[in-house]
Order: C-alpha cells, then sequence, then structure tokens
C-alpha cells in the first residue's frame, strides 16, 4: 500500500474521488467476517450498520494511517472517529425497477432490484452530521468476483461543473438529495413532488433536507457523463461525501465495507450520547428529515 498525499488531494479536490489498489490484504478479511454480514439485516437506506468492531481491526489500523495523513488545514477531519457500515448487493438477471403505488412524496416512485442504489448524495450521515466539507468515504469491496461488475457509478466535479455549473454550486458540501429522471410511468409522481406539470426525459434533483425547495430540475443526463472504476477485490475508492453516486449494476454478488471518515468535531452517532444528541435535535430539524431521522431512531431502539 502506497498512500501519495498531493497525488490523493488533488484528486479529491478536482474530481471528487480516487482509486488506491490494494489498499487492504486478503488476510485483513476473515470468513467468519464475510459470514457475518451475509446475515445481518439492512437498514432502510439499503446499509448495514451496527458492524461488530473485532471483524474490521486490521482495515481501521489502515484508515487511521490514511486519516492522519489527510489530514489538512482545508480537510479537518479525525483520525479516531470513523462509522463502519456495509453495502450488500445481491445478484439479479432482472434489472427493471418495480413501480410503487400509491405514490409518496418522500419515498421513491420505484425501487431497484438486488440492493441497488440509485443516483444520490447521502442522507443519514449528513442529517447526524450536517459537515460534508470535513468527511470522507472510504469504501472497500471485500467480495466481488469480476472488476467489471457491481461498481460505483460516479458523477466526477470537472463533469458536472462542465455540464450543470448550477447543479454543482447547488450540491457542494451538501447531503441529503436524490436524483432522477422522469419516465412515462413516474410523471405524475414529479408532477406532485414540484406541485407543476414535468417533461419526460428531463433529470430533478430532488432535495431531502430543505422545506423551502422540492428541488430544482438537472441540466445534464447523469447517465451520459457517469464515470464507472473498475474496483478489484481489496481497493480503495474515497469519495468527497457531495459527489453524486449509485450503484451501477447488480450483475454479481457483492460485500463492501464502509468507513466514513468524520469531521473532527463531530460525535459518532452510533454511540448512546450520539443517539441521544439526534432525539434531542429532532424537532428542530426540517419535516423532510424528521420523515427520515424517524426511521434510524426506530430502527435503534427497537434492534
Amino acid at each position: 500500500m502506497i498512500l501519495n498525499k498531493n497525488e490523493i488531494t488533488r484528486h479529491l479536490n478536482t474530481k471528487g474521488y480516487i482509486v488506491i489498489k490494494d489498499f487492504i490484504n486478503n488476510s485483513d478479511i476473515s470468513v467468519n467476517f464475510l459470514n457475518y454480514i451475509k446475515k445481518k439485516d439492512k437498514f432502510v437506506d439499503g446499509v448495514i450498520h451496527g458492524l461488530d468492531k473485532k471483524y474490521y481491526a486490521r482495515i481501521d489500523k489502515k484508515i487511521k494511517i490514511l486519516a492522519k495523513l489527510l489530514k489538512t488545514k482545508n480537510l479537518n477531519i479525525s483520525d479516531k472517529k470513523f462509522g463502519y457500515t456495509s453495502i450488500r448487493i445481491k445478484k439479479t438477471k432482472n434489472t427493471k425497477p418495480k413501480l410503487i403505488k400509491p405514490f409518496n412524496f418522500h419515498k421513491d416512485p420505484k425501487v431497484m432490484p438486488g440492493g441497488v442504489l440509485n443516483w444520490h448524495i447521502d442522507h443519514f450521515m449528513y442529517y447526524f452530521h450536517e459537515d460534508y466539507k470535513n468527511y470522507l468515504i472510504c469504501y472497500i469491496p471485500i467480495l466481488k468476483s469480476n472488476s467489471l461488475y457491481s461498481n460505483v457509478a460516479i458523477i466526477p466535479y470537472d463533469k458536472l461543473k462542465k455540464f450543470d455549473l448550477y447543479s454543482y454550486n447547488k450540491i457542494k458540501n451538501r447531503g441529503a438529495v436524490r436524483f432522477r429522471k422522469v419516465e412515462n410511468d413516474t410523471k405524475p409522481w414529479f408532477d406532485l413532488r414540484f406541485k407543476k406539470p414535468t417533461n419526460v426525459g428531463d433529470w430533478y434533483a430532488l432535495d431531502d433536507h430543505s422545506d423551502i425547495t422540492d428541488g430544482w430540475r438537472v441540466r445534464a443526463d447523469l447517465e451520459k457523463i457517469k464515470v464507472v472504476p473498475k474496483l478489484d477485490l481489496n481497493d480503495l475508492l474515497i469519495m468527497k461525501p457531495d459527489i453524486i453516486h449509485k450503484t451501477n449494476d447488480a450483475k454479481i454478488d457483492r460485500i463492501a465495507i464502509r468507513c466514513d471518515i468524520l469531521p473532527k468535531n463531530s460525535f459518532y452517532e452510533q454511540s448512546f450520547l450520539g443517539f441521544l444528541k439526534i432525539c434531542l435535535s429532532y424537532f428542530f430539524r426540517s419535516k423532510k428529515s424528521r420523515y427520515n431521522l424517524k426511521k434510524y431512531i426506530k430502527n435503534y431502539i427497537f434492534n
């Protein structure tokens, strides 16, 4: 594992992401860890929370080295506070999303098969910390048979700036946004969301944080400007948290470990004190935030 601070920083600032090959070794992941993740339930956002630290201790040591290396005045991250989760994709030949009715203002009109996550900027971690400037997402495939499939699709900073500078400025250091294309069967949902007629083929950003706006029209076709880094087993994908991304496909099974390097002055949301802070701040949040945070609070209490 060779880490070049200048190269990593440059790519994160200009592209919003970088891939580091062979960040971990096969010996860092046990069979017991894989079996453990395969059995754990997903949260409503499709992510597996509450991982037992004993399984990822070796990964944690390498993440600490990375965090200390990248910590600067312009990136005030912690080298001790990390949030570990897992993302599990199930191989499926069915690529057709399921239309969900009756339509719900807050929920997607369609659900993707295989645990595939559609275009978004992460919601819950933004609700928890509201600081996506001093934050990094580290993503490592630990079960994956082919580098060509089940990867993460990304909209790089420079491409978004080129094709839609307005959207780039709107989402800078922001979270809790989805991006969807209006289709014939989802047009009524978009008309409901934006309280006006929308056009089939147009893309929209759906703001799930602010009660002032429901979102805005995106001037770029995300599918045409996306990049899909080909990740092998044990590679590390580092992303800025405000980068637009999605699961590109579910052609093979894939399990990935995700480590969020938190802001230096943040709290750890999965601790009791962190959970208490979320509960106390709940009533001061936007309606959209409360809708989603209620799910997290219920899940924490009853699981």
